[in-house]
């Protein structure tokens, strides 16, 4: 069984392409929790109604503090399931993702974080070579935990305990999170979550 958590803020352009995705998934998440930070356009409105049409499960939360750990934390807490998944709003997950993220924590009971491929549509030229350079450094200069990103991982709630995303991190919260949960337990990418 899969949670689903997606942070969103004034979303309403892309929340719809998102839960498609979620709902064409086999199997489909078994809840999706929308954290919503106080959003000013339909971000909700569009997210309950493509949810109903795709026969997801979902739950709306409120951020409200426009702290992107707070929000994964609120999401995390909520939760219901075993497995818990990330994806940005603006994010679009390929068939085969949540197979995958089931594949990869069955493959060992150890790992507690999995990431997944994400793939990204440049808004522009510039973007594109900013990218191009970011993924030359994760390559030459990590171990890989860059990898995992918090638009696209999925944790499992039995391991992590106590364990949060920490509010003071407002920028790469993915990564200080994976770097203190890879002390204690495995993390691995999901090949097929993309």
């Amino acid at each position: 069984m899969i949670s689903v958590v997606i942070l969103a803020y004034d979303s309403g352009r892309t929340i719809g392409a998102c839960l498609d995705s979620l709902g064409a998934q086999t199997p489909q998440p078994a809840e999706v929790l929308l954290v919503d930070d106080d959003s000013s356009d339909d971000t909700v409105a569009t997210a309950r109604a493509v949810a109903r049409r795709a026969g997801l499960s979902l739950r709306v939360l409120r951020n409200g503090s426009h702290n992107i750990s707070h929000g994964r934390n609120i999401g995390l807490d909520a939760a219901r399931g075993p497995v818990v998944a990330f994806v940005d709003s603006d994010a679009v997950v390929q068939p085969g993702w949540t197979r995958a993220i089931i594949d990869a924590f069955a493959a060992d009971p150890d790992i507690a974080v999995v990431g997944g491929e994400v793939v990204t549509a440049h808004a522009s030229p510039f973007a594109e070579a900013i990218a191009l350079n970011d993924a030359t450094v994760r390559d030459l200069f990590t171990r890989g935990e860059l990898l995992v990103s918090g638009c696209n991982m999925a944790v499992r709630t039995d391991l992590l305990h106590d364990e949060r995303f920490d509010p003071a991190w407002v920028h790469a919260e993915d990564v200080e999170f994976v770097d203190r949960i890879k002390r204690r337990h495995r993390w691995d990418l999901a090949r097929g979550a993309v």
